[in-house]
């Protein structure tokens, strides 16, 4: 239940960040995934740097989330990197870290587990 409860936590606090509202002090995210998926986009290198980033970061959502440890599990990791390009292109100011988890949460409420 408390792994829940963070999650969930992490969940609104990043989904605040794509709505556009300041993160700063709110979550602490390390790496590119801090940046703007207009950064990330920058050059070959960064795109490397975030794709390795978002699969670090989906894991560990993944991980942390006890309702359903599979989500993505209907793709692969092109599909799902092909899912973030896509919310990027829509908001290439969001934050890479924001527009990754609103893609998780988006794969997570249309294919949850049937009880």
């Amino acid at each position: 239940m408390r792994n829940l409860l963070k999650f969930v936590v992490l969940m609104v606090t990043l989904s605040t960040a794509a709505s556009g509202q300041d993160l700063s002090g709110t979550a602490l995210v390390m790496g590119i995934g801090q940046r703007s998926c207009a950064y990330w986009r920058e050059s070959p290198t960064k795109i490397e740097d975030g794709k390795n980033w978002i699969r670090g970061f989906w894991s560990g959502l993944n991980y942390m989330n006890d309702a359903n440890h599979s989500v993505g599990k209907q793709t692969d990791p092109a599909g799902i990197l092909a899912e973030i390009d896509k919310e990027c292109d829509a908001k290439p100011s969001a934050q890479l870290g924001a527009a990754t988890a609103n893609v998780f949460m988006e794969m997570a409420r249309s294919h949850a587990p049937r009880p």
